[in-house]
C-alpha cells in the first residue's frame, strides 16, 4: 500500500513541511522559498511520515527543580521547542528533530551526544543476507559476429569485479 501524502503546516501558517527523497523540506509559503532541509545528514534514510509538535513541555515543579540542579543554569519553561517526529522507509525506529543541538560527546561519557543505536535487522534484511549469490564462474564466452571471445575470470582475487560482470551477463545485457 502506498503512503498517503504528508504535508504539515506549522502553527504560524507561514511554513509547510513535507517529506522528500532528500529529507524533510521546510518551505516558506509567504515568499515561496525553501528555508531548510531537515535530515540531510541521514543521507541514507527516506522519510515517509512526519508530524510536528509545537507546544511547550508541561513540567511539574519537581521536574523543573531537577532540571535546574542537573543543568546548573536558568531554564525557561515557557519557551516552545518544536519537535518533528518522523519514520523512515524500512526502518524500525523513529527520528526526532528539534532546534536543540546535541551536547558534545565526551569519550568517557556515553550519555551525551546524539543517540544512535544499532537496530535489529528486519526479516527482509535477514532473508536477503542469508540468500546466497549464485556461484561466480571462472570463465565466460562472449559471442560476437566476428567470433567468440573467451574471458578468464578470477573470482578469488576480485569477487566484486566478477560479480559486476556476471550479473549483467546473466540478465542478458551483453
Amino acid at each position: 500500500a502506498a503512503c498517503p501524502p504528508n504535508v504539515i503546516f506549522d502553527d504560524s501558517g507561514h511554513f509547510i513541511m513535507f517529506t522528500t527523497m532528500l529529507g524533510i523540506k521546510v518551505l516558506n509559503i509567504q515568499n515561496n522559498t525553501l528555508t531548510r532541509v531537515i535530515g540531510k545528514v541521514e543521507g541514507t534514510e527516506r522519510f515517509l511520515q512526519a508530524t510536528l509538535f509545537q507546544g511547550t513541555v508541561k513540567q511539574t515543579q519537581a521536574m523543573y527543580q531537577l532540571a535546574q540542579k542537573a543543568l546548573m543554569e536558568e531554564v525557561d519553561r515557557d519557551e516552545p521547542d518544536p519537535s518533528l517526529f518522523c519514520t523512515a522507509y524500512k526502518r524500525l525506529r523513529f527520528y526526532i528533530f528539534t532546534r536543540r543541538e546535541p551536547e558534545d560527546a565526551d569519550e568517557d561519557d556515553a550519555t551525551k551526544g546524539r543517540d544512535v543505536f544499532n537496530e535489529k535487522l528486519s526479516k527482509e534484511e535477514i532473508a536477503l543476507a542469508v540468500t546466497s549469490n549464485p556461484a561466480l564462474g571462472n570463465a565466460c564466452i562472449l559471442r560476437t559476429s566476428m567470433g567468440d571471445i573467451h574471458v578468464k575470470l578470477f573470482p578469488q582475487e576480485s569477487p566484486k569485479a566478477v560479480e559486476n560482470f556476471s550479473t549483467p551477463s546473466r540478465n542478458g545485457y551483453y
